[in-house]
């Protein structure tokens, strides 16, 4: 009984020294990669799809966006933006309270949508583009306000 109790802890511990080695292995592979592939502060990996150079908008692109937030597909619009406001709708419901502004990061977009039991707030940031990548991009998280939960959306565009 005392070697299976022993031998349970050993693969315990055999476990997390394993996680720990890999968690280093990954930080030192990213660290080496970086200083390797980047050759400018804030630029994306010389090995990336799009080896740039990459350029940003000040404007957020109108039109009908393929998104998708938690797993689930939706079309968001963006119909007007105006003075850094934003009007526009997920699968034609309207959000409200739209904003655009284009001087922090590479553009921030946020709205709320609300729904009959519960508000979504999202915010999300267009990626800076190569211009031969045919799509724009916009990443960002979502959560309900009143229960505080967080999860992911992604929306692409043809440019």
């Amino acid at each position: 009984m005392v070697y299976v109790d022993n031998k349970i802890s050993y693969v315990s511990v055999l476990r997390k020294v394993t996680l720990v080695m890999l968690a280093l292995l990954a930080v030192t592979t990213f660290n080496n990669a970086r200083a390797a592939d980047i050759s400018l502060p804030g630029s994306f990996p010389s090995s990336a799809i799009w080896p740039g150079p990459y350029a940003s908008s000040s404007a957020l692109p109108l039109g009908d966006w393929h998104m998708m937030a938690a797993g689930r597909i939706y079309k968001l619009t963006i119909l007007k933006v105006e003075d850094g406001i934003v009007e526009g709708s997920i699968n034609s419901g309207d959000f409200v309270d739209g904003r655009w502004d284009p001087t922090i990061g590479t553009g921030l977009l946020t709205f709320k949508r609300v729904l009959p039991t519960l508000t979504q707030e999202y915010s999300g940031f267009l990626f800076p583009f190569d211009t031969r990548d045919p799509k724009y991009r916009i990443a960002g998280e979502f959560g309900d306000i009143a229960v505080g939960s967080q999860s992911g959306w992604y929306a692409t565009r043809p440019r």
